[in-house]
């Protein structure tokens, strides 16, 4: 299967080029539509840092004032492809305390923008396709972040039998079977959930007696994002040296006591 390609197992046209001085066929360095001129290396992934300029101590991170506008901003650069001030970065510890602002940005934010796109559409053509312009419209903003997400771990846990194993898995960039399909039925049955949720007439906008596809795709935003200072919070991270992030992500992980019981309530509550 796909999946199992990540784990290192040679091909048999791999073997055959290998004993003819070829390439392997597997490591081109070009994507073969013209998208790219090489391939990114795991060199030169873990090139790229550690999200900031500095690598500050986290005791004296924690020392500094706090500065909320930041984490808001963090919180946009991480969960949106829309621009930020040149001074906003990916720093770990604003990256950690920004989770309590997830769910009110879900809403404010990519919940908003998707009622508005669904609105919209809904108003010239089926809810189906009002749905999976929506639908489209959240994948651009967010630059398919949580699907990426979702299909590593599709691929990971289907086609991996250790941890070991589904940890390489997910490091690779390349989506395999599980990915790919699971991935394809979850976008049609996210659709279908909006278009099942149409009024005639449109969304209702009132306070308290709202109702249709459209409030509820706002709610629903920053409900999903809600689990993420919880999970975070109460769960150790995992932490693979393998990885080319892996840096990045053990000083996130390190920075967990960073976000605190009053912050996870925030998230929950602003939910």
């Amino acid at each position: 299967m796909a999946p199992n390609n990540a784990l290192g197992n040679p091909s048999a046209a791999a073997l055959r080029a290998r004993y003819e001085g070829a390439p392997d066929p597997r490591e081109s360095e070009a994507d073969g539509f013209g998208a790219g001129d090489t391939s990114v290396l795991g060199a030169e992934v873990a090139d790229r840092g550690v999200g900031t300029a500095v690598r500050t101590p986290l005791d004296e991170f924690e020392a500094r004032p706090r500065d909320e506008l930041r984490c808001v901003w963090t919180a946009i650069m991480f969960l949106t492809r829309l621009p930020c001030p040149g001074w906003c970065d990916h720093h770990p510890g604003y990256l950690m305390r920004s989770l309590a602002y997830f769910p009110l940005l879900g809403s404010c934010v990519v919940g908003l923008w998707a009622a508005a796109m669904y609105d919209a559409a809904s108003s010239l053509w089926s809810p189906l396709i009002a749905a999976a312009l929506s639908a489209g419209g959240t994948l651009w903003l967010t630059g398919c972040f949580h699907e990426d997400g979702l299909c590593d771990t599709l691929d990971g846990f289907g086609g991996g039998w250790t941890k070991s194993q589904i940890l390489k898995i997910m490091r690779d960039s390349r989506n395999g079977s599980y990915a790919t399909m699971a991935g394809g039925l979850w976008i049609v049955a996210k659709c279908a959930a909006i278009a099942a949720l149409h009024r005639e007439g449109g969304s209702t906008w009132a306070w308290g007696a709202s109702a249709g596809a459209g409030p509820v795709i706002l709610v629903a935003q920053g409900l999903a994002r809600a689990s993420s200072a919880p999970l975070v919070f109460f769960y150790d991270y995992v932490v693979d040296d393998e990885d080319a992030k892996g840096e990045y992500y053990n000083w996130f992980g390190e920075s967990r006591r960073l976000l605190g019981p009053y912050r996870v309530l925030f998230a929950i509550a602003s939910a």
